[in-house]
């Protein structure tokens, strides 16, 4: 396949991606062509089983490191520190799986040495003696049976009471206990002098085994709200104040001196985990797997014939589920246009399926896939592929019985009505060579004249007159049965005369 520049801009032309010689159809799919086929893509990304690419699908609600990012684990890879580079990783041991992921890879979690340990630092939020201010951990996990009692964060640990003696834990542990998610604050919360025991929040509905579940918790320092978020729905909901209500005053939250503040993930649990986030702050938007705007592919624009083709099929390789879809737009022209220029945003859009493509000639055409989220945003489409079939705009037959009749510095030519019933007109090539059509001179025009399909040119002929006389002129006639008279047939059997003086013979 060739790439034929036109204008300024590239024309994806199909020439040698044809199936057979009659009904001719060009495919494009994910692992060939696809490249040719796009023009540019918002929001989409290649779908890969293992190495192999299987199709197109929405691009991963990915948050990425923003100013309001602490930590940030994507389980791409093990390193040695946190996207962020806030946080150092002290113990790492994992499985990395792109096979059940939310990103590209996910950590997988299957035995008693498999966890993430980091440490931060002096500039990190989560600091011994510094009260604490309102902030957000999210994560996505994928729990392989129904789990119980299973770690699956925990940011603190032990450290000696001199005042009370004895060694007390003081933490913020996430656990799934009975199937459900639980988070509990243990010796963190305090007003005046006296520490609160523990704070708990459990989920009201449980993580679904063998499924991506999105588990996030806020705490609101300003009003002492903490809330459980599960697959973007709340949850759960607590209040840390000291009589429990909402007008109560509001717990502060401090980790004593002592405290290393170190964060271990899935210390406990066998699944999946991935897209693990600390966010300074109240963030509880980023539970959409993808996003609900969904993303589009924009095609180049496709030169199908130069003299226009009918289609006959068009086919879609893709599976949607769960109310995910995939909808496709079309425009056309019989002129190259430039994918984004302001001749080709003058061409409307049409929505595939709205009118019959059959009955339109068609030389360049441009798609544009949009690719909508299903369920809860939870879901993608997968694009594989798209085929055209259609047939050539063959053009006329080579019109047949000319014959011409020499006269005093002209010709008249004659010929048969062609039968086809969409032939729009006739050209007459003339010359002073065989075969070379280069004649000037006629009061009709310079080769070639073009004739009207209505002129009486079978029964009276056409005259062309000023020629010269004692010149032998060669002739040969084509059909066109297109606006720009490019679809033209053969050229008829050709035909000469010499026109000369005082001639007086009127049959052919």
């Amino acid at each position: 396949m060739k790439k034929k520049i036109l204008t300024t801009f590239a024309i994806l032309a199909l020439s040698g991606m044809f199936l057979n010689s009659e009904d001719k159809t060009v495919k494009w799919n994910v692992s060939d062509n696809i490249a040719d086929f796009i023009y540019k893509q918002k929001n989409v990304e290649k779908i890969y089983y293992g190495d192999k690419p299987v199709g197109y699908g929405l691009s991963k609600n990915i948050y990425g490191v923003k100013s309001d990012v602490e930590l940030y684990l994507s389980f791409d890879e093990n390193k040695t520190k946190d996207e962020t580079g806030r946080y150092s990783v002290s113990y790492s041991q994992f499985f990395i799986s792109d096979k059940k992921s939310i990103n590209r890879n996910s950590g997988y979690f299957v035995n008693s040495s498999h966890r993430v340990e980091l440490s931060g630092s002096e500039k990190t939020y989560f600091q011994p003696g510094i009260n604490l201010s309102s902030f957000s951990i999210s994560f996505w996990m994928f729990p392989v049976t129904g789990s119980y009692n299973e770690s699956l964060l925990k940011i603190g640990g032990q450290y000696y009471n001199k005042k009370k003696e004895n060694i007390e834990e003081q933490s913020i542990v996430c656990e799934i206990v009975d199937g459900k998610i639980s988070w509990n604050f243990n010796n963190l919360f305090y007003f005046g002098e006296d520490y609160v025991e523990k704070i708990e929040l459990i989920s009201s509905v449980r993580a679904v085994p063998e499924r991506w579940t999105h588990a996030s918790m806020t705490f609101d320092a300003f009003t002492g709200i903490i809330r459980l978020y599960i697959d973007g729905i709340e949850s759960g909901i607590v209040v840390a104040t000291v009589d429990g209500t909402l007008n109560g005053s509001v717990y502060n939250m401090k980790y004593h001196s002592k405290n290393r503040c170190l964060i271990k993930i899935a210390n406990s649990f066998t699944g999946g985990l991935d897209e693990f986030y600390i966010f300074r702050g109240v963030n509880d938007n980023i539970s959409d797997k993808y996003n609900i705007n969904g993303g589009e592919i924009l095609s180049n624009v496709i030169l199908l014939d130069r003299r226009g083709v009918y289609i006959k099929n068009i086919a879609f390789d893709q599976l949607t589920n769960n109310k995910s879809d995939l909808v496709y737009f079309y425009r056309y022209s019989d002129k190259p246009f430039h994918p984004e220029s302001d001749y080709g945003e003058k061409i409307a859009w049409k929505k595939f399926g709205d009118e019959k493509l059959e009955s339109n000639l068609l030389k360049y055409i441009q798609w544009k896939i949009k690719f909508l989220p299903g369920a809860d945003n939870e879901y993608s489409p997968n694009f594989r592929g798209l085929s055209i079939s259609y047939k050539e705009n063959i053009p006329p037959s080579k019109p047949l019985g000319v014959m011409v009749l020499p006269k005093d510095g002209m010709a008249r030519i004659k010929w048969l009505k062609n039968s086809e019933n969409d032939v729009k007109g006739y050209k007459i090539y003339y010359g002073t060579k065989s075969f070379n059509y280069f004649g000037k001179g006629s009061e009709l025009g310079d080769s070639p004249i073009v004739v009207s399909k209505d002129a009486d040119f079978d029964k009276e002929g056409i005259e062309i007159k000023g020629l010269k006389n004692n010149i032998i002129y060669y002739f040969s006639v084509t059909a066109f049965d297109d606006d720009e008279k490019r679809n033209e047939s053969d050229f008829s059997e050709e035909v000469a005369c010499r026109p000369i003086e005082n001639w007086v013979r009127n049959d052919y």
